[in-house]
Formats: C-alpha cells, sequence, structure tokens
C-alpha cells in the first residue's frame, strides 16, 4: 500500500508518502514514511507487525539536531469502508504525542 498526501502547515504547502506492505504469513510488516514537514527529504524506515485483530503496527526514529533520536509509531486500521491511520511522535524518556490522524472513507 502506498498513501500519498497533500497538506498544509502555517500556509505552506506540504506532501508525503506512507507505504507498507505485510509478510507473506501477515504476521510482520516494513515500510517507509517521508513528509516535506516533518522529515523533509529523509525516508524513515519502518518495521512492525500485524496484530490479532489486524491491525498494523509500524515504528521508527528520526533524528534531532540537539539529542537522542525520537520515536514514530503508526498505527493503520480498516474495515471494508474505512481506513484510520494513527501516529504518534515519541521524545526520548516520554510517552508518545499524536501527531497526525488519518481517517479516510470510501465513497461510492
Amino acid at each position: 500500500l502506498v498513501l500519498s498526501y497533500d497538506w498544509t502547515a502555517s500556509g505552506e504547502p506540504q506532501q508525503g508518502e506512507l507505504g507498507f506492505s505485510l509478510s507473506t504469513d501477515r504476521e510482520t510488516a516494513q515500510g517507509w514514511w517521508i513528509d516535506s514537514w516533518h522529515n523533509n527529504d529523509a525516508v524513515m524506515q519502518l518495521t512492525g507487525r500485524v496484530t490479532e485483530s489486524n491491525v498494523v503496527m509500524l515504528s521508527g526514529t528520526f533524528p534531532v539536531s540537539d539529542g537522542p533520536d525520537w520515536g514514530w509509531d503508526i498505527q493503520i486500521s480498516t474495515t471494508e469502508t474505512e481506513m484510520d491511520i494513527v501516529m504518534w511522535v515519541i521524545p526520548p524518556g516520554e510517552t508518545g504525542m499524536l501527531g497526525v490522524r488519518y481517517e479516510l472513507i470510501k465513497s461510492t
């Protein structure tokens, strides 16, 4: 799956892509994420798993200029008509904070 999107931050246009695939046994996942505002031109590599309820959980890290890497978690859940993508940013030693949420609904 590859999801491309456009959005605006402080009046400036931004772009991003999230891509992932599942292993043939549907237990593990890998992917990548790039966003012009969040990580400029760096691609964040993601690894993860699929839960028993078929939710894809992906995690990666990104460098910051003045300290240790920060974490980034992505959760993707789907139904026949909806996809919910929730992303959390995780500062070192802290709990995650909501970063981005996309709620996509299939239209006919």
